[in-house]
């Protein structure tokens, strides 16, 4: 697929996207490919130094101190991501989205979540979406494929929940990758960024 230069927007920046979902969606894999085809930098979050703590993060933190160290982490993502998006588009590899849903679920009440994230002063993606899985033993299948975590196997079984919490988000657009070969889902991707028409602010 040819590189596609998204237009700057009108108040002189660049346009920030946001692909976040649940594990086993394919997320990392469109958001490298969609960000090569853009031109625009990809972004993992957690970044460093929050991503050499992870895994002991996932394997031993309560909910609540998983939750506190997430949104730090997004906090750092938020402030890289404003200089960023001032010189090149940026394609986020998860974001605030996920750290909400998955802490939701895992049953830290919402109004808590919502009163911690209003403290901080956080960029929000200009697009952002929301990757699906319809077909759980296919999910499953991609996770054994590329290592199962302690993450993975501490979320499975919160999926269900996961997913109604992701869906409470009607800013997010939907796509259920259980339904696509990786080519398609990066191609589909790629037309719904372009015929995207965001907010001039």
């Amino acid at each position: 697929m040819p590189q596609f230069t998204l237009p700057i927007l009108p108040c002189g920046r660049h346009r920030v996207v946001a692909i976040s979902g649940i594990d086993g969606t394919g997320k990392s894999r469109v958001a490298t490919a969609i960000a090569e085809i853009l031109g625009a930098l990809y972004y993992y979050n957690p970044p460093e130094p929050f991503l050499s703590d992870r895994v002991e993060v996932d394997r031993t933190a309560t909910p609540l101190e998983r939750f506190r160290f997430y949104l730090t982490a997004n906090e750092k993502c938020s402030a890289d991501i404003a200089e960023i998006r001032c010189q090149k588009p940026v394609i986020l590899d998860r974001y605030l989205y996920c750290t909400m849903a998955y802490h939701q679920a895992m049953g830290i009440p919402p109004d808590y979540i919502a009163a911690e994230v209003r403290k901080r002063n956080l960029i929000y993606p200009d697009q952002a979406f929301f990757f699906d899985c319809s077909d759980e033993d296919l999910r499953w299948k991609r996770i054994v494929s590329r290592g199962i975590t302690a993450n993975d196997e501490r979320t499975r079984a919160l999926v269900p929940r996961i997913r109604a919490e992701y869906l409470k988000y009607s800013c997010l657009t939907v796509i259920d990758t259980a339904t696509m070969s990786l080519d398609e889902l990066i191609e589909h991707t790629w037309r719904l960024i372009k015929e995207f028409e965001p907010l001039s602010g």
